[in-house]
């Protein structure tokens, strides 16, 4: 994803890549074609779950946000996208880790399948 996104950036970004996932969006939105790009919006970042300056979620409280957002993907059959950086896998982010953790555990025990980004751009080509 690009943070320092303006109007033109996809324009610029459609002649060089398939997707793009810069845009934040936590209605649970599906990919959708933007010039020649898939914008494949991020539904939820770790650090958007953990900063202060956004949610500054207890663990207790991602977790039952992330179970409320796979639930309404999943009524909705939609991807629910993910965006967790490996730097924050470490022992000095515990909130970061303990989720990670969590999520994996979770969606495994659950049977909650899984997308590449190319199967996402496969199944949105397809569509008339």
């Amino acid at each position: 994803h690009y943070l320092q996104m303006n109007k033109s950036t996809l324009e610029h970004f459609s002649d060089l890549y398939m997707y793009d996932s810069s845009v934040y969006d936590e209605k649970g939105r599906p990919p959708k074609k933007t010039l020649h790009l898939i914008e494949i919006p991020i539904h939820i970042m770790d650090t958007y779950l953990f900063s202060p300056f956004y949610k500054n979620f207890t663990i207790e409280q991602a977790k039952e946000y992330t179970k409320k957002m796979l639930n309404k993907a999943k009524k909705n059959k939609r991807p629910l996208v993910f965006d967790l950086h490996p730097h924050h896998y470490c022992d000095c982010f515990p909130r970061h880790k303990q989720y990670i953790d969590w999520l994996y555990s979770y969606i495994t025990k659950n049977k909650i399948e899984r997308y590449k980004v190319n199967e996402i751009i496969n199944i949105h080509d397809k569509k008339p």
